[in-house]
Order: structure tokens, then sequence, then C-alpha cells
């Protein structure tokens, strides 16, 4: 077994504990992709980034076979955006680039929306990639597809941190130590792939 990290405190505990790694310029394609969610709707839709490394994992899981999210319980809601949504965005002139997903989020019917930078005692978050983070508070997520399909179009947008139609399987585990796998390979995606999953 040999694996590719999506961000750099991943691949330095992989080092400690002796998991071999590998990068995705040495290997073409991945087996699988298992990965946490911030949150998850029953059709395996995600909100991903709390830690800071949706560009990465999206880039790790769409090099993926398959792609199973690990989630307990408590993640698994029937409408997203109670979670913060994190949008990544390079830093340059950022200030603009937030005003231009305002715009977006309200022309979508998100009126007035809190959109705030992340930070760490006053200071910019900054991503393994050198970027910001944006955090989208938007309470419940009435369209991800079409939210997922737009927002990356904005000039400054890396990359956001809704997951749609990328997860093949959903194991939720419970407190009683019992868990349910659930089959979501035929979610939709909001964009097309160059993976497997392109016929969803």
């Amino acid at each position: 077994m040999v694996g590719v990290p999506t961000s750099t405190s991943t691949r330095d505990l992989a080092l400690e504990v002796g998991v071999p790694l590998t990068t995705l310029a040495e290997v073409e394609r991945l087996d699988l992709t298992i990965d946490g969610a911030d949150e998850i709707d029953h059709n395996g839709a995600m909100i991903k980034g709390g830690g800071a490394c949706l560009l990465w994992e999206r880039i790790v899981a769409d090099a993926s076979e398959r792609m199973i999210a690990i989630v307990d319980d408590s993640k698994v809601v029937d409408t997203l955006g109670a979670f913060p949504l994190p949008i990544e965005v390079i830093p340059f002139s950022w200030e603009s680039t937030r005003r231009s997903i305002a715009r977006l989020l309200a022309h979508l019917g998100y009126a007035d929306p809190d959109l705030r930078l992340r930070t760490v005692d006053g200071k910019a978050v900054v991503t393994d990639s050198g970027n910001y983070l944006i955090d989208a508070h938007l309470e419940a997520i009435k369209d991800p597809l079409a939210l997922d399909s737009q927002l990356n179009w904005i000039p400054g947008v890396v990359e956001n941190g809704l997951f749609t139609g990328i997860a093949d399987e959903m194991v939720i585990g419970f407190p009683s130590g019992e868990h349910e796998i659930r089959d979501t390979s035929s979610a939709p995606s909001a964009r097309p792939s160059t993976t497997a999953r392109e016929g969803k």
C-alpha cells in the first residue's frame, strides 16, 4: 500500500508512523481515496475544507478510481450549509474576489451573505498552496449543484468546499459502534470529470 497525502500535516504524520508515500507526479491513478467531511447530505454531497485542505483533497479524489467518505452520524444532514462553506482564493485583491462571491450568492438567492476571511490570532490562514480562505456562512445551501458549478468561475477563486457527485460510498459510524454503508455512486455532480465518474 502506498498513499498520497492531502496536506503537509498528513504527509508529516504518515512519514512519522511509517506509511509509504508517493505523489501524483509518480503515479497516474489511485485506486481509492478515503476521506472525511465537515457535513454530508443523504446523497453524499459534502462540505469539506474545515481543515483548510480542500484543494489538495479534491485533486487527490479526482485522481482516484473510487472515493469513500467516512463520517460519524453527527455530520449527516438533510441540507448542507450549517457548516460554513470554505472558498479558497488567491491573496491578490481577495477583497474584490469576496465582493464578486457576494454578488454571485445574491444572484442565487442568498441575501446579504456573511463572508469571513478565515483568520487565526488576527492573521489570515494560509493554505498549503499559499492561498486564503473565505468562509461563507449560508445556514442552508438551497442548490449545491448550482453553487458548486458557478463559484469557481469567479476570477480569484481557486476552489470551493462543495464536493458534489464525488463520493461513491459513505460510511456512517454511530456511538453504539455500529455503522451503515450507503451507495452514493449515482448522485449527480456539478462538474464534468475526467475520472470513471464522468458518466454521472
